[in-house]
Formats: C-alpha cells, structure tokens, sequence
C-alpha cells in the first residue's frame, strides 16, 4: 500500500516538474538577453529586419544590443545570424571607439569593410568606415585610407540625427567639410608607389564617382596623388572641379608642379591645411631647385611645431621627411627619438 502511494506521489511530482519546465522553458523561448544583461521575457517578435530585432510593441533593438535570445522558431535561426555576423562584431568595433582603440577596431572592421561595407544603416557603417581610415592612417597606409575616408564622409551626411551622439569625437566637423579636407587626412604622400596604386584603384571606383558628385572636394586627394606621383596628365582630369570658388585656392597647389614657385606664394599668404600642405610639397620637392637641406628640414620642424595638434598625422609624415633629409647625424638621431613618440 505505502509503495503504491509512493509511486503515486512519485507521478505527481513528474507531471508537475514535466509541467513546470514546460511554462519555464516556453518563458525561456521568448526571452532576449542584452548586453547590459537585463532581460526582456514577455517578448514576441514581429520581424528580423536589417538594423535590428522589431517587436510587437514596435520596440526595435539594434543588433549590437542583443548578447542572445530564444524566441519563435520562425525567427531564431535568422537572429542568430544576425546577432553572429552584424551584431557581436558592431558592438566589438563600438566597445573599441569608445576609447579611441582604432587599431583594435581597424582588426575588426577591415574583414567586413572590404566586403562592402556590409553593416545594415548608416550609422554603422559610418564607424566601420571610419575604423577601416583610422586603422589604416595608424599603420602608415596614407593613401589607402583615402576611400574610406571618403565612404565616412558619405555616410554621416545620411545619419539621422541622435545616432552618433556617443561617437560625436569620430564626426567630421563642419570646418572640415567646409574648408575641403579632413583634418586628420591631408593630401600628401610619402609612398609614391602606395599613391599610384590607389589612385588607379580610386579612378576605377563607382562609389567614389558617386562620392564626388555630392563632396567636390574628393578631387583634392585624387588630383593630389597625381601631382605628387608625377602623373601631370591626369591632375588636368579634375581642373574643371577645381574652378569652383571653394576649391580655387587648391587648385594653386595641384598646379604647383608645374609653376614651382607658387609653393612659396601659397606659403606665404596661406592659412591652415592649405600652408601646411604646402610647406611639406616645397621641403620634399626635389625639383624645385631648393638645394639646402637645413631649410628644407627647418620647413618640416616648422609643421611639427605649429600643426601636431591640429594636423597630428600630417605631423607625424614630416618628422619622418625631416630625417630622411637631415644630413647632421646628431640631428638624425634627436628627431628619430622625438619621432618615435608619434609611432610610425
């Protein structure tokens, strides 16, 4: 008798715990986890949309946001693809900018960056672009961060308002946009060969054209690489966009090669990204005729001096021209430790 109540019982139980993992895993299949480990658990899923996981309540969560979930069958696989390929490695690439890391994010961006890009919304690709130019300036490849310079740009004109605002130190600011050129970017190239192979790859791209049309001022890093790779034929391909009053000024410089003074008038009434440009053309033209060493070095010490804080990297190139050209090996040796302080 007492073994038949305990079987009994013993039944009981099973169908209760049967019934009770049952309500606990159907709550578990419509649970999403996020990042910041608080839970949604009374969740139901309309759609899986590109940006982000879309609610019932039109709650739409980025995926970046989600660190996992069990939801309708209908959806799981999709999200968890999702969550795999747009949103662990956006958040990764966020987690990196937030704190300027942008040789860690440039590790993660530069796989999907040379897919595409291939993140959903502006706002993201935005910072997939800008890593990619960041990464690439912080390793040396002036030059290749030209295009993705470009595609940040573009994409920040399309952001909606808000959606950057934990990024506002990666933004292009307005002066920049105006004046023509990125502060942390300007025209000029110490690798010729890097430049020759970019410029044909640029020439050849869709989106840049595309680019161009809305941002003129893409011309100044095309025309540029071509005047400094000694490709005089092709720096006139661009001569029409630069008769527009804002552009005028820089046409003075792409023309430079050919009349080589205007360096020293450009130098001498100039201001800004415009002088500096044209104080490191003038140091590093071997054909100007300028045969002192000291002044040519002095004119690059000139730009490290009164620039690193606005024009960093530009800085940083002609530090690095002021040693080639140094002919003091005790100089040589007093800018190569200060260099070292920039990196490479």
């Amino acid at each position: 008798m007492i073994e038949r109540q305990r079987n009994v019982f013993s039944g009981f139980l099973s169908c209760v715990f049967v019934f009770t993992f049952g309500c606990v895993a159907e709550l578990f299949s419509q649970t999403i986890v996020l990042r910041d480990l608080s839970i949604i658990s009374d969740a139901t899923v309309r759609s899986v949309e590109d940006e982000g996981l879309l609610l019932s309540s039109g709650q739409r969560i980025p995926w970046d946001r989600i660190l996992q979930a069990e939801i309708d069958d209908a959806f799981q696989q999709q999200l968890n693809d999702r969550i795999e390929q747009v949103g662990l490695p956006l958040f990764r690439i966020k987690q990196r900018l937030l704190v300027s890391d942008f040789s860690g994010a440039f590790e993660i961006a530069e796989p999907l960056y040379l897919d595409g890009p291939s993140l959903p919304g502006n706002a993201a690709n935005f910072l997939l672009c800008k890593s990619v130019m960041m990464g690439r300036i912080e390793s040396g490849q002036y030059a290749a961060a030209v295009e993705p310079m470009l595609r940040s740009v573009e994409f920040q004109s399309k952001c909606t308002d808000g959606s950057l605002d934990s990024f506002s130190h990666l933004l292009f600011e307005a002066t920049e946009l105006r004046t023509e050129v990125c502060d942390e970017l300007l025209p000029i190239w110490p690798d010729v060969e890097q430049a020759k192979i970019e410029l044909e790859r640029l020439m050849d791209s869709d989106a840049i054209t595309r680019i161009m049309e809305s941002f003129p001022a893409a011309a100044i890093y095309l025309a540029s690489m071509a005047a400094q790779t000694e490709q005089y034929d092709l720096v006139q391909r661009w001569d029409q966009t630069f008769r527009a009053e804002s552009l005028r000024r820089w046409r003075v410089v792409m023309q430079s090669s050919f009349v080589r003074n205007s360096y020293r008038r450009i130098m001498s009434d100039a201001e800004g990204a415009l002088r500096v440009v044209a104080m490191y053309l003038w140091a590093t033209d071997q054909n100007s005729g300028e045969q002192n060493a000291d002044r040519r070095v002095l004119k690059l010490l000139t730009i490290v001096a009164n620039y690193q804080q606005q024009f960093p990297v530009a800085a940083r190139i002609s530090l690095q021209a002021a040693i080639e050209l140094s002919t003091n090996p005790l100089q040589r040796q007093s800018l190569q430790r200060e260099f070292e302080r920039y990196g490479r």
